[in-house]
């Protein structure tokens, strides 16, 4: 079950219609069964009536459904140091071996996610978001914004870094 977006031209004119559609197989043939025609999309825009219907779906969702208001970026690297630490990450063969150790796991983004990982801890080894998975304890929203700067905190990031990179 999904929603269908059908466009309809009139003239020059051309309008957009969401209907709540299944995928069903007749006579040997995929096709789609209607089940409920939702509208056109700009008056449903206009009077608010897709917002409601999208904030009911999301409570019924497993899922966590936010709005773009409610999100706020705390702050992410710079796109140069991640250039860089890409650039040394290739220049050290990482990349290839992690993608033929991610192969052999049958995991095709093994080398991206190590990337992610390596990365994240050399543009900010002491944020408290870098060093949840060696730590037991959840870090508060506080400590989030304000980490602690700390000699066990240097040894746990230089530790976990190892860690990732197998030199421990």
């Amino acid at each position: 079950m999904f929603v269908k977006r059908t466009v309809k031209h009139r003239g020059e004119t051309a309008y957009e219609y969401l209907a709540l559609v299944e995928a069903v197989r007749v006579e040997g043939k995929n096709t789609h069964r209607t089940l409920f025609r939702l509208g056109e999309v700009s008056e449903l825009r206009e009077s608010g009536q897709l917002d409601r219907i999208v904030k009911a779906l999301a409570t019924y969702a497993k899922g966590t459904y936010v709005e773009a208001g409610e999100i706020e970026g705390l702050g992410s690297p710079s796109f140069g140091a991640v250039a860089a630490a890409w650039s040394y990450f290739r220049r050290l063969g990482l990349e290839e071996h992690f993608a033929t150790v991610g192969d052999g796991r049958r995991s095709r983004i093994l080398s991206d996610t190590v990337f992610a990982m390596v990365a994240n801890r050399l543009t900010d080894p002491f944020c408290a978001q870098s060093s949840a998975s060696t730590s037991s304890k959840r870090a508060s929203p506080q400590e989030m914004k304000e980490p602690k700067r700390s000699r066990r905190n240097e040894t746990s990031a230089l530790r976990s870094l190892g860690e990732v990179l197998g030199m421990s």
